[in-house]
């Protein structure tokens, strides 16, 4: 009894007046709900599993760090997906902190009083409420407009005074929208519109998705009107096929979108495309150099090794002007240049690191130096544990190791939509391989390792598998005579 108590009192220990709490509140005001009768207590979030998976894996690992518990992940009907969590203590805390259990619209709810104490937590619940019930709308070829919508009056005003507290200054006036019952503020001034993107960082900005819709219908608009109009009628052909009213945004008709317009205007919309237009339409200045720009650059491919990594990177972290690969490879010649160091010696000494998946959605190309990391991180854990630890524990102790050697690149891997399935999946083999040799270190059993490379659940070749073993038994995990 002590201990579940001890377990209990635990798994709220990060729940409280501060950043992330501020946010989980903005969440749960949006797309959540609280529930308390008898003994069930729920807390349930509900997301786009198709069109926003990006942002389904950030709200999962926010509520983890923030609840410290296990989130139970339910598919609903149709792209709908629930992350849940009983505790009638969590629902307590919430209650406390000025949310309401039952309807929301019912209940007309609002922001906690404590939200607007702190500018910080403001940031975070206004990014919180605009992740989940904001829009950003391309309204024509040179405007882009943020909107935020709820049925519940109090909130949608509490979000205007939130945005006027950071000088964020949104349309004077609060409409009523009777087709969907729900009440609405804009953003339409470019300044306010640039300032809310630097200072909220909003993930619906990042999810890799909406920005190729958002770019794809700028690019589509700025076209001529003869393009505009043959791109038009393959839309309405679109929404035919597809039994729908409107054209707005999903994976599906952004990707469609994307692809009518490369057909159409014979271009190629890549993340460079992508980015430079979004930036063009917000009348961000060029990419401009100076030296601790260029000097971050530098650190940020030190660490990931990929041009292209680095703009990736640069979206998830919130930044709104986004360097072309190119710009990226021209600054740190430059400063490079300026400092009197040699680029290509450099260059050499930080090789590309090449990370492949094949059509099973796997990682088939991956680079040794990287993988010897993660054998010796591993390797350690299991000798500190002789062996008898769980794979769930070995990836949590990992992440944490990642945030301590700063491994931005596996954080990175993670944490992308593209990449976080297969890495994951990666993690695993090492973790099956390193628990085999692990435990022939432990009974003193000479490793074999062409039986292991004939072993079905090992999926690395022999040539693999010799690179690891010699690297455990140069910096003296493993033995020679193993």
């Amino acid at each position: 009894m002590i201990q579940n108590f001890l377990n209990t009192t635990d798994l709220i220990s990060n729940l409280g007046e501060n950043d992330l709490t501020s946010e989980l509140i903005g969440i749960l005001l949006g797309d959540g709900n609280l529930f308390s009768k008898n003994y069930q207590n729920q807390l349930d979030i509900s997301l786009n599993r198709i069109d926003d998976p990006k942002y389904v894996s950030y709200v999962k690992n926010l509520m983890e760090t923030l609840l410290n518990t296990e989130i139970k992940i339910s598919k609903q009907k149709g792209k709908a997906i629930s992350l849940r969590v009983y505790s009638k203590l969590i629902i307590k805390t919430l209650v406390n902190l000025g949310l309401k259990v039952g309807n929301k619209v019912k209940n007309q709810v609002g922001t906690p009083d404590f939200i607007f104490k702190n500018i910080s937590f403001i940031i975070r619940c206004l990014k919180g409420l605009f992740d989940t019930d904001g829009s950003i709308n391309v309204d024509n070829k040179r405007d882009i407009r943020l909107s935020f919508q709820n049925c519940s009056k109090t909130l949608v005003e509490d979000f205007y005074r939130m945005c006027l507290a950071l000088d964020i200054i949104p349309s004077p006036t609060i409409r009523y929208d009777e087709k969907r019952v729900a009440w609405r503020v804009d953003v339409a001034k470019k300044d306010s519109i640039l300032k809310f993107f630097q200072i909220i960082k909003p993930e619906k900005l990042k999810e890799p998705f909406r920005r190729i819709w958002i770019a794809s219908k700028l690019i589509y608009l700025n076209s001529s009107e003869a393009e505009q109009q043959r791109i038009r009628n393959k839309i309405k052909i679109w929404i035919k096929q597809n039994n729908k009213k409107i054209f707005k945004y999903s994976k599906k008709n952004a990707f469609f979108l994307k692809d009518t317009c490369e057909k159409t205007l014979g271009i190629t919309i890549d993340n460079d495309l992508i980015n430079k237009t979004i930036s063009k339409v917000l009348d961000l200045e060029k990419y401009m150099y100076d030296e601790s720009r260029a000097e971050h650059l530098k650190v940020l491919y030190e660490k990931l090794r990929s041009t292209l990594r680095i703009v990736e990177y640069l979206i998830d972290q919130g930044e709104v002007n986004i360097p072309h690969r190119q710009t990226i490879i021209a600054h740190l010649k430059k400063y490079f240049k300026e400092k009197n160091l040699d680029y290509q010696k450099w260059l050499n000494e930080n090789p590309k690191m090449r990370i492949g998946i094949n059509e099973d959605n796997q990682i088939h190309v991956f680079p040794n130096e990287l993988r010897n990391i993660l054998n010796e991180i591993i390797c350690r854990i299991l000798i500190k544990y002789k062996n008898k630890i769980s794979e769930t524990k070995i990836i949590k102790l990992l992440k944490e190791e990642f945030e301590n050697q700063d491994l931005i690149i596996m954080n990175w891997l993670l944490n992308s939509t593209k990449y976080n399935k297969p890495t994951y999946q990666y993690l695993n083999n090492l973790i099956f391989l390193n628990k085999k040799l692990i435990e022939n270190y432990i009974n003193k059993e000479k490793t074999n390792i062409t039986l292991l490379s004939k072993d079905p659940f090992v999926p690395f070749d022999r040539r693999t598998i010799t690179l690891m073993v010699d690297h455990l038994i140069k910096i003296g995990i493993l033995k020679h005579d193993e």
